[in-house]
This record gives C-alpha cells, structure tokens and sequence, in this order.
C-alpha cells in the first residue's frame, strides 16, 4: 500500500502489472503415507526439457518461462496439493497437462478434487 500511495495514478500502476491464470489449490486424496512417496517418485521421473527450472524444497516445483507448476505433499492431511499458473491461458492449460501426465505416472487412479478451504 505504501508503493501504490506514491504513485499518482494508482489505477494505472495496478493495470500495468502482468496479467495471470491459475487453478485453485486442487488436492489428490491418499493413503496415509502415500503423498510423500509419489512426490519422491515424481521428482525422480520430472523431466521437462530445458525451459524447465526444477525446484524440490517443498515437493515439485516446475517453473518455465511463462508459468509454474506445483505438487506436494500435504503437512496436514494427506493429500497432494497441486496447483498450475501460467501467463497465459494457453500457457496454464500446457503446464496443467504436462504435470497431470506426470501425476499419471506416478498415481494412475488420481482423482482430483478442490481443496476442503
């Protein structure tokens, strides 16, 4: 808020800044035990090209140059949490598939449902 006070056309600011889609928190329901599994065998299968920059601090992280992909594994229940973002819908709708299909190797019955919050 301080940045936008300084500037004098707040609306303009606001208009200016990159434009974004990406899914809700989307969750694959599991056995208990099993999320942290299938995240170290989608870490162990994730290959992307080299577009693709691959971060595993909290589960997979998958980002290109126009967007981000994301799967871990739930603290809390257990669930994999996935969620897609892309700069475009075009974009959004290439990250989602490429990650779904390696959600599909590593769990073939997945069934993706919204987040519970």
């Amino acid at each position: 808020l301080e940045i936008v006070s300084q500037v004098a056309d707040a609306n303009r600011m606001l208009d200016e800044l990159p434009t974004s889609f990406s899914t809700p928190e989307l969750n694959v329901a599991c056995a208990e035990g099993e999320a942290p599994e299938l995240v170290r065998q989608a870490v162990a299968l994730a290959d992307f090209g080299t577009q693709a920059a691959v971060s595993t601090i909290d589960g997979l992280r998958v980002d290109w140059p126009d967007g981000f992909g994301l799967m871990r594994s739930s603290n809390t229940t257990p669930v994999l949490v996935l969620r897609f973002e892309g700069h475009t819908e075009a974009a959004l709708a290439r990250i989602q598939q490429a990650m779904l299909a390696l959600l599909a190797q590593v769990k073939p019955d997945a069934r993706i449902g919204a987040s519970a919050h």
